[in-house]
């Protein structure tokens, strides 16, 4: 039920009827209406009209002359069992002097004070209910408080080094086609302390003859194959001595007749009117051939092509240090007496005598390197020469002595001088041969530098 004390209502006369009022005066005046207000207030709950929802939630209000309305807990009234259901309207002034609905529903929430903006779940009268609250804080002297640091420190997981990967690394400065490795588990046994050259390294006292005092032939149409002014002559006809000849598949190979000689390959140069594309160039083309350096079944790692080769085609040259006798007497001297390896090679084709060069292939050097020994070998290391009056300067080049399929170890002789009386006696200082063939002498030679010079013992 409402209840209008506005006094605008027809429905005074029923209100009257079940809740009768005395009124002093026909007329109420707001003065009025607040003290009725306060004797009949109540707190309706929240299933009814938005008004009684709004002024369920709302805190008690305050009067014009800013004193507390009594709540209802505070007024000692009786009130009715069905309280809950009544709500109450009290009129207000009107700006206009007229009241209208929107009027009246404005001035009622305006008699009231906002809501507090906490939420409608916590009560602001109930102190049972407030929540924690946090702890005083303790007053604490920083330069005494210690600072547990974790006994865990995090280190980075160490790679181990790869010496696959890094000796591949190394094979990459070869020029040519790629050099692989087949080694597995022993690639940790080389020696790592080693770089690939493409060409000799020459070191202190070793000089090339300028290219003043070098000569080309004048083949302008291309050079004979007998007949080119760089070729060796015989000793006896001054006759030139053919060394190249067409092999298969336009392969460019040694003789067979040259391979028996001790002439070395005389090859056309920059002097030469012939062209970069001429023949006799073989070694200065470089090697096509696929090198791959694989383990031996006892012999160490060594070396073999996985393309086929054909009799007298270039393999590859023997390269290193050039370094002058005296150091090379140097270095034999400081080299351990155990050790049973030696890479030194004189250059004393054209003569022997203190003024020679050495090749040292310990720590610079090709792919050739890893060649090993046989008795019966399929390779022979020939003298190459461009610069034609340099004889204290000059390469080594590899040729293959037969046809060697694809696969097979590439091998030469380390002692090519060998004599037959020698076979007899066996030195305490010399190396164990260990090539397998049917012909092995069983020992190859003491710890000392391989010659070029097929008379020397």
């Amino acid at each position: 039920m409402v209840i209008d004390l506005t006094g605008d209502s027809s429905s005074e006369e029923e209100v009257g009827k079940r809740w009768p009022l005395k009124q002093k005066k026909p007329s109420l005046t707001p003065d009025h209406s607040l003290e009725l207000l306060e004797k009949f207030i109540v707190r309706p709950s929240s299933q009814h009209s938005t008004t009684s929802s709004s002024t369920a939630s709302r805190p008690p209000s305050r009067r014009s002359n800013g004193s507390r309305l009594p709540s209802q807990s505070q007024n000692n009234s009786p009130q009715p069992r069905n309280a809950e259901k009544f709500a109450v309207v009290v009129r207000t002034k009107s700006h206009s002097g007229t009241s209208t609905p929107e009027s009246r529903k404005r001035s009622i929430s305006s008699a009231f004070p906002q809501h507090h903006g906490l939420s409608s779940f916590y009560n602001v009268y109930d102190n049972k209910n407030k929540g924690p609250s946090y702890k005083p804080a303790k007053r604490v002297e920083r330069s005494t408080v210690v600072i547990r640091q974790s006994r865990y420190h995090f280190r980075p997981k160490a790679r181990k080094p790869n010496p696959h990967a890094l000796y591949q690394k190394k094979l990459t400065h070869i020029e040519g086609p790629p050099v692989l490795l087949d080694l597995k588990k022993n690639v940790a046994q080389l020696n790592f302390n080693f770089e690939f050259i493409n060409t000799h390294k020459l070191q202190d006292g070793v000089e090339a003859m300028d290219a003043g005092f070098n000569h080309g032939c004048t083949c302008d149409e291309g050079c004979s194959w007998t007949g080119c002014g760089c070729l060796n002559e015989e000793v006896d006809d001054e006759q030139s001595i053919p060394q190249y000849i067409m092999g298969r598949n336009g392969v460019v190979v040694l003789r067979k007749d040259f391979m028996e000689k001790k002439a070395a390959i005389q090859e056309c140069n920059g002097l030469c009117l012939c062209g970069k594309n001429c023949w006799n160039r073989v070694t200065q083309k470089g090697s096509p051939l696929r090198f791959e350096v694989f383990q031996t079944r006892n012999r160490g790692s060594g070396l073999r092509s996985r393309d086929s080769i054909q009799a007298g085609q270039f393999i590859e040259f023997y390269l290193g240090e050039v370094i002058t006798k005296q150091e090379a007497d140097r270095r034999e001297a400081a080299t351990s007496p155990g050790d049973p390896t030696s890479y030194f090679f004189n250059l004393d084709h054209f003569s022997e005598d203190d003024d020679m060069y050495v090749v040292d292939g310990r720590k610079y050097g090709s792919v050739t390197r890893f060649i090993n020994h046989s008795c019966n070998p399929n390779c022979k290391m020939f003298v190459v020469q461009q610069h034609h009056s340099d004889q204290k300067l000059y390469n080594l080049a590899f040729f293959a002595l037969k046809d060697i399929p694809a696969g097979k170890e590439l091998t030469f002789d380390y002692c090519p001088n060998w004599k037959t009386e020698m076979d007899k006696t066996m030195d305490p200082n010399a190396v164990k041969c260990l090539c397998g063939e049917s012909n092995c002498r069983g020992q190859l030679w003491p710890n000392s530098r391989k010659t070029m010079r097929e008379d020397s013992d």
